[in-house]
Order: C-alpha cells, then sequence, then structure tokens
C-alpha cells in the first residue's frame, strides 16, 4: 500500500475507536446504539457534506456545485499517492499493509472494539494507471487523451504576377491567384479580369526588327502590312495583305504580321507560322481556322472575329502553338498537340482528344457568354500552369483526360460547377485556388469528382448567393485524395464535402456555415490532421473509416452509421465540441462491425450525449473524456446492443435524462472496462439494464454534487450484471449501489462513501416510505448482490437495506458509521422475505440494524448458485478476458 493508504486506514481506526463502540464478536450482531450529539461530534463531515446541498427549506443551496468530484478529478491525488487517497472529497477506507491486503483493524486497548478475533480485509484502492502508451503522465490516475496535431501548411512561393490568398490570416497560404492589384498594363501587357498577363512587346517600326526562326517553319517569309493591297511582293518593303499571303503560303512559311488591323475573308490555313510585331497592336479579324495540317504556329496577335464563334477552330493538325495571344472569343482544338503560352481570351476553351500544355493562360469573358460553356474542357491529357479564369458564367474546368495535372490554377467567381473530373478521368492538382460559387438556379457544386482527383494544395473560398451549396461531391466509384485542403464555406449554407465514393483529407481546415463532411455512402473515408468547424453536422460515414487527429466543432460533430456491410471506423487523437444544442451525440456509432476510439476528447452542450453506440458489434475506447455541462439532460456514454472495451474513461458532469447516466447499457449490452472515472450524472454514474453484463475494475463514480430528487453510483435493473474490483461510489445521492428487478452485482473491494438524502426527498413525501440514503439497496425478487472486502460509512441513512426477495452475500466488509437524518444510523435494514445469507465472514456493522420477522439467514435455497442460463455464461460477449493493458486493434 501506498503511503496515503496507510493515512486512510489510521484515519478510520481512530473515528470507530472515538465512537466508543463494541461488541463484534459475533459479525451479525450490532453495537449499541450511540447518543445523537455523539454521532454528530464524530461525524461533522459527514454531516457538513450532506448539510451544505441544502437550506432549511430543503431546496439545493446555490453553492451545491461539484466540488466533491472537482476537487479529486480535477486538482488529482498527491504524486505518491495515485487515486489511492483522496479519490473525491473525503473519501475514507481501511487501507492495511501485507500479503493479500488482508489483516486485522489497527485498533489496541479499550479502542480495540472486541474484533481482534475478526479478520477484516480491507478494499483495495483503485489502481492508477502507472504509465500511459501514448506517453503522456497518467492524469487523475488515469491516462488521458492526447490533444490531436495541428494542419501542417506551408506557405507557398507564387510565381511572378501572382500573390499568395489564404482562406484567413491565421493560416498559411496553400494557393495563389493573379495579383488583383497589378499596376496598369502597358503596351506589352494585356489587361484581363484584373490582372496583367505579360505578352510579347511592340516593336519600334511596323514590322519586328528580326523575323524569328520556328522550328519547323524553315520555309519562305511573307511580310503582311494592315493597309497593304494584293499587289506586293511579300516583303518588307512591299507586303501584301493577308488574304493574299494565305493564298500563296504553303506548308512550314511564315506570314509576318505588322502593326494594325488585318482582315480579309476567312480562310483554312495552311501549315503556317502567323507571327503579329505584338498582341497589343496587332488585331486579325479573320479568326484562325485549319484541318488536317502538319502544324499551326500562331502569336504576338490579338484575334478578333467579327464574326461570332471560337477565333481558334482547329481539327487534325499535329501540332498548334499559341504565344503571347489575346483572343477575343474561343478556342477549340481536336486531336493533336496545343501548346499555350501567355494567351488571353475571353471565350471557352475545348480540347478534344487534345494532348495540351497551357502556361500563363487566362479567361476573362465578356458579357453574354451562355450559362452552359465550360472555361476549360481537356478530354485529353493535359499539363496547366498559371491557369486561371475569372467570373465566368458556366463551368470553371472540365477534366476527362486520363492524366491531367495542374500547377498554379485559380478559378473565382463561376456560376456553375468550378470544376468536374469526369469518371475515368485522372487529375493531379497542386496549388490550386477555387473561389466563389455563384450557382444558377438555387443549387450548385464546387468541384465534382467523378474520376480521380490528387491534390496538394487545395483552396476553396465562399460560395455566396441563395441556395444549397456543396463545396467538394465526389461521386460513387470515384476517388479524391486532398492534401492541405483549406475550404471557407461561412459565407453560404450547405455541405462542404459530399463524398460516395473513397475520399482522404491530411492537413485540411475546414468551416462552413452548413454542414461538415458527409461520408454516408462513401466505401473509404480518411481524415489525418483535419480541423472542421461547421454550424450542424461535423463527419458523417458508413463505411471504412480512418480518421487521425482530427478536431471537429459542430451541431453534430461525429456520426457513424453504417450504410454497408463490414462498415468499421478507427478514430485516433480527436476533439470532438458540440458547438449546438440539437445534436443527439459528439459521437455517434450505429451498426458497425468495429469501433476504435483512441485518444478522444468530447465536449458537449445541451441535449446532447457524448457517445453513444447502437448495434456495434465490437467497441474500443481508449483515453476517452466526455466534459459535458451543468445541465439534467442526457449523458456520457449510452451503449445499446453493442459490445465495448473500454479503458481509461472519464465522463465528468455528465447530464442525464429518463434515468440514463454517466455510462448506460440497454438492451444486452456488454462492457469490459478498466479505470473509469464517471461524475456528476442527474441519475447514475452506471446505469445497467435489459439483461446488459458489465465487468468494471478500478472504478470512480461520484456524483459530486446535490441532485433534486434520485441520483446514485451504480444501477443494476432488469436481469443486468455487474462485476466488479476496486471500485469507489462517492457523494451520490438517495443510492450508492441500486441492484433490482432481477439485476445481479459481484464485486470485491468497494467502499460506498457520503451517499446523501435527495432534497426533495427532506421537503415532501415524493421519496415514499423511505426518504433516507442507503448506500445498498438490494431490491425484489430474483435480485442478488454479493460483496467481498467493503466498506459503507459515512452515508446519510442505512448501510444497506434489503426488501422482500433479494439476497444479500457478505464476506470481510464494515458497515458505518453511517447517520439517517433524526441522527440515528442504520446498519442494515432487511425487510420480512428477505435473504441474508449465511453468516458471512468478517463483516463488521458499528451501527444498529433491523432485521424483520421472517428474514432468512441461510441462503436461499430458492435461487441456484448462477441462475443464468447455462447457455449464456456471464461475460460470454467478447473477449472478456482481456487484461487492461490489451492492444487495440490497428486501423487496418
Amino acid at each position: 500500500m501506498r503511503r496515503a493508504g496507510n493515512r486512510w486506514g489510521w484515519a478510520l481506526a481512530l473515528g470507530l475507536c472515538g465512537l466508543g463502540l463494541s461488541g463484534c464478536d459475533d459479525v451479525q450482531a450490532t453495537a449499541e446504539a450511540v447518543p445523537a450529539d455523539g454521532a454528530v461530534e464524530a461525524l461533522d463531515s459527514g454531516a457538513e457534506r450532506m448539510d451544505r446541498g441544502v437550506d432549511a427549506a430543503g431546496d439545493p443551496t446555490p453553492d451545491a456545485s461539484p466540488e466533491g468530484v472537482d476537487a479529486g478529478l480535477d486538482e488529482g491525488a498527491p504524486a505518491d499517492a495515485g487515486m489511492d487517497a483522496a479519490v473525491l472529497d473525503g473519501a475514507v477506507a481501511p487501507a492495511v499493509d501485507g500479503g493479500a491486503g488482508c489483516a486485522p483493524l489497527p485498533c489496541e486497548g479499550e479502542c480495540a472494539l472486541q474484533c481482534s478475533d475478526v479478520t477484516v480485509c480491507a478494499p483495495e484502492p483503485p489502481r492508477a494507471a502507472a504509465t500511459c502508451a501514448n506517453g503522456a503522465a497518467p492524469l487523475e490516475g488515469l491516462c488521458p487523451p492526447t490533444p490531436p496535431a495541428a494542419p501542417v501548411f506551408e506557405a507557398v512561393a507564387c510565381p511572378p504576377g501572382w500573390v499568395p490568398d489564404g482562406v484567413t490570416p491565421d493560416l498559411p497560404a496553400v494557393a495563389c491567384r493573379p495579383d488583383p492589384a497589378a499596376p496598369a498594363c502597358d503596351g506589352f501587357a494585356v489587361r484581363a479580369g484584373g490582372a496583367c498577363v505579360p505578352l510579347a512587346g511592340c516593336p519600334e517600326g511596323v514590322f519586328p526588327a528580326e523575323v524569328p526562326e520556328i522550328p519547323g517553319f524553315g520555309g519562305r517569309v511573307f511580310f503582311v502590312g494592315a493597309d497593304a493591297g494584293p499587289g506586293g511582293e511579300g516583303t518588307r518593303a512591299s507586303p501584301i495583305d493577308f488574304d493574299t499571303a494565305v493564298q500563296r503560303a504553303q506548308a512550314g512559311d511564315r506570314l509576318v504580321l505588322g502593326r494594325g488591323t488585318h482582315s480579309g475573308p476567312a480562310r483554312g490555313l495552311p501549315g503556317v507560322a502567323l507571327l503579329g510585331a505584338c498582341a497589343a497592336e496587332t488585331v486579325l479579324t479573320t479568326g484562325v481556322r485549319a484541318t488536317d495540317v502538319e502544324a499551326l504556329w500562331v502569336s504576338g496577335l490579338t484575334l478578333a472575329a467579327a464574326a461570332a464563334g471560337p477565333e481558334v477552330q482547329v481539327s487534325g493538325v499535329a501540332r498548334v502553338d499559341l504565344r503571347d495571344v489575346r483572343v477575343v472569343g474561343g478556342v477549340t482544338v481536336s486531336g493533336g498537340v496545343l501548346e499555350a503560352a501567355r494567351v488571353v481570351s475571353t471565350g471557352p476553351w475545348s480540347l478534344s482528344d487534345t494532348a495540351a500544355r497551357l502556361q500563363t493562360v487566362h479567361l476573362a469573358p465578356t458579357e453574354g457568354q451562355p450559362v452552359d460553356q465550360v472555361a476549360f474542357d481537356l478530354s485529353g491529357p493535359a499539363t496547366l500552369t498559371q491557369v486561371s479564369a475569372v467570373d465566368w458564367p458556366g463551368y470553371g474546368l472540365r477534366v476527362a483526360g486520363e492524366a491531367v495535372r495542374s500547377d498554379w490554377v485559380s478559378l473565382d467567381g463561376m456560376r456553375q460547377a468550378i470544376a468536374l473530373v469526369e469518371p475515368g478521368a485522372h487529375w493531379t492538382a497542386t496549388h490550386t485556388r477555387l473561389g466563389r460559387l455563384r450557382a444558377v438556379g438555387g443549387a450548385g457544386i464546387g468541384l465534382f469528382v467523378g474520376g480521380t482527383l490528387d491534390a496538394q494544395g487545395l483552396s476553396l473560398r465562399g460560395m455566396g448567393g441563395p441556395g444549397e451549396r456543396t463545396a467538394v461531391f465526389v461521386y460513387p466509384q470515384a476517388q479524391a485524395r486532398l492534401q492541405a485542403l483549406q475550404l471557407d464555406g461561412r459565407d453560404g449554407v450547405g455541405e462542404l464535402v459530399h463524398s460516395e465514393g473513397s475520399l482522404a483529407i491530411t492537413d485540411g481546415w475546414l468551416a462552413g456555415a452548413g454542414s461538415g463532411i458527409d461520408g454516408r455512402m462513401s466505401p473509404a473515408l480518411t481524415l489525418s490532421r483535419v480541423w472542421l468547424q461547421a454550424v450542424n453536422g461535423g463527419v458523417r460515414f458508413g463505411g471504412t473509416g480512418t480518421l487521425q487527429d482530427v478536431a471537429l466543432r459542430a451541431g453534430e460533430p461525429l456520426l457513424l452509421d453504417a450504410d454497408q456491410p463490414q462498415a468499421a471506423a478507427h478514430v485516433t487523437r480527436a476533439r470532438l465540441v458540440v458547438a449546438g444544442d440539437q445534436a443527439f451525440a459528439a459521437v455517434d456509432a450505429t451498426g458497425l462491425s468495429r469501433l476504435v476510439l483512441a485518444d478522444v476528447a468530447a465536449e458537449v452542450e445541451g441535449d446532447t450525449y457524448g457517445v453513444v453506440l447502437t448495434e456495434v458489434a465490437e467497441a474500443w475506447l481508449d483515453r476517452v473524456s466526455v466534459d459535458a455541462p451543468d445541465t439534467e439532460q442526457h449523458g456520457g456514454l449510452d451503449v445499446r446492443d453493442s459490445h465495448l472495451f473500454a479503458r481509461d474513461v472519464r465522463l465528468t458532469r455528465g447530464p442525464t435524462l429518463r434515468g440514463q447516466g454517466g455510462v448506460t447499457l440497454f438492451r444486452a449490452s456488454c462492457l469490459r472496462a478498466c479505470r473509469v472515472a464517471a461524475a456528476g450524472a442527474m441519475t447514475s454514474q452506471l446505469y445497467v439494464q435489459a439483461g446488459s453484463q458489465v465487468r468494471l475494475d478500478d472504478g470512480w463514480l461520484s456524483a459530486g454534487r446535490p441532485s433534486p430528487r434520485g441520483q446514485l453510483g451504480v444501477g443494476v435493473y432488469v436481469e443486468g450484471l455487474l462485476e466488479g474490483r476496486r471500485l469507489r461510489l462517492l457523494d451520490n445521492t438517495d443510492v450508492g449501489l441500486v441492484v433490482t428487478r432481477q439485476g445481479q452485482a459481484t464485486l470485491s473491494d468497494l467502499v460506498v462513501q457520503g451517499t446523501r438524502v435527495a432534497p426533495l426527498c427532506l421537503s415532501s413525501d415524493d421519496c415514499g416510505a423511505w426518504p433516507w440514503a442507503q448506500a445498498l439497496w438490494v431490491d425484489g425478487e430474483g435480485t442478488r448482490l454479493t460483496l467481498d472486502r467493503f466498506h459503507l460509512a459515512d452515508n446519510a441513512g442505512f448501510g444497506v437495506r434489503l426488501t422482500e426477495g433479494a439476497r444479500f452475500e457478505r464476506s470481510h466488509g464494515l458497515v458505518g458509521p453511517n447517520r439517517a437524518p433524526d441522527g440515528t444510523g442504520r446498519g442494515l435494514l432487511v425487510s420480512a422475505g428477505a435473504d441474508l445469507g449465511d453468516d458471512g465472514e468478517a463483516v463488521c456493522i458499528f451501527e444498529p440494524s433491523q432485521v424483520d420477522d421472517g428474514s432468512r439467514l441461510v441462503p436461499w435455497a430458492g435461487l441456484p448458485e448462477d441462475p443464468r442460463p447455462v447457455d449464456q455464461p456471464a461475460f460470454a460477449c467478447f473477449a472478456w478476458d482481456l487484461p487492461c493493458d490489451a492492444a487495440l486493434p490497428t486501423a487496418d
């Protein structure tokens, strides 16, 4: 035993000796009554504990706070004592040294109480954790949850002309956009959409001083003048008009267009190079048309046709190059290879079965664009670098190719979906900004993933406007792997992420005015280092889920509802905060084949549970805490039709409703628990009923505050079964432990202390015929309680109340001192027809008892040794032989 335990035992011995009690030779006999004033004087601490919770009228006093539990659980025991002593306010129990923890009481001389021939086994205090698997120091005897790691965002270094664009000043930006504050553009750049796109500069004369060499275009050179006619020679000194040049040119020739506006009938171009003087001052109004040629080159031009339609329309061309070009219209390319660099356009880009490489391409639409067009429509392999679009009236980006890669993409202000990844397509994106979905028709999706998306550095901004919005939608059979995701949906409503495919988010920051991540139809959901804040739902999924280092603040943080066979979830290092009062639970799991919660801290408020498990075949809780406000609503841990292994679970101020408490088990659930602390439940700290089975080792169960009506430490009801060792039931109201309605409990090393009278019972008759508190209440036919090594002391009423048909077996126990409100103490209150079993072994009762006529002091012949069906052995639900240091299942 630790030093604190010895102090505990000697304090008890001195208190008992001070009473001057005697007469314990016959362990069923009781000591003589003690004068009321002597009991009051000797038990001031117990009286203060009871009195401070109510006023003269019997109502709770303003200072009736959970100070009992706070003093022990929040301040902790001395470093050398763990939770052996001072576990909760004023806890006492005999603690002795030597052997198996069993020795005579430490009384001497006249204070020996004549118990020298009785060997009393002192209850062993609950065992605190020596070391924690997560490397943390034990907190209040329990291993505390490890806080989740924060997302990791590395600040970006933007390319020239682009600036970082973060969703919040507190986070490093993961994406960039064209600089909206760029200076006014001169003749060497074209302003479009608030950005200056650098294009080739204009020469001093009409034509460039030198004609550049273009690979693949080594043929003739024709100089084309804006005011020239057809009769020239096509030289610098004698230029020709554009239509004549096209008629004379052959594949491989270069057409050099001088400054000015060039026009003529639209013709199909041979495989030539169109070299303009500069895009700012060289305009071609005929557009560019080419079919079935080897190569086409266009640079230094502004393409502005008078007729509607794409400015660049090419098909069957092996290679197309667009350099330093402004397109007043769109670009349509079918087949071949497209190279585009430093291009500004006002119309959509449609690249069909084209291997495209776009670098520094910007799209800014003009008025009157159709809403069903796609700004960049890619159906072939493509590489995008510094590609941007702003305020496009239709869709932003459609990826239909199998291999599309992008770096530095900014799409802002789309009125339909911002980006779409079609089934079968694969988009690898880095430093991508998708912002301001302005959906038409009241609903819209920001990023639609029907194929595969690998994104690193993805920023999604607000989805303004009326109606529902979904920032990211992952279609069935699709895959989305998002790393360094920043999603700000606080300016809109709807869902941040909806996934019916496979979704993985690593390093994510998500905030929204609606709900968070809905993955109920997702076969696999993986979140790592994700912080999410949403007004409504947090994270929902129904397949296989792995969550690691997550922080959720939402109206309904974590909903695990199995919609698929063998659904399972593994949650490690999570902080869950219920932000509203509409949620059912911080964690609500239904129908899973396996659930692991390790290092999980939940903070709930309002009408909310901490953790609810329903039909979970196998659940594991390790280092889990639930902190609830001081309300009269739901509980900390609610288990229904589930099998559960729990270790280092802390439930504080867990509110209750309909008799539910800190830990509640319904409908044949099973719990194997090691080191559980529950405090503050308004009805019961541990509630076992409907055939549920519990094995609990090392528990601290305390109310820590007065309750107007009933409030108990442990309740075993309706054929519930409880086994346990080293339990402390402290400072509860009305009952410390109740076993009723054919419930059964077998406990060793039990201490029940500080049970108080409910204030309502002091001021009214609502509590029936027995308006006093009791440490133990064994009630009704077929009910049985078996105790070994126990101590019931400092309770404001009876030590044990036994009703007709109930059975109480006991050994190595101390009952008393206890005190009823009238100043008298009661060791046992045994009704007629109750069964006290045999004489017991080494049980001392230090206060008067009342045993009604007809009670039996021999084993109840009508009750088998174990009344449970032979095909349903106790605690055979799953893995009941697990030690407290059992390893948790892995995420695999």
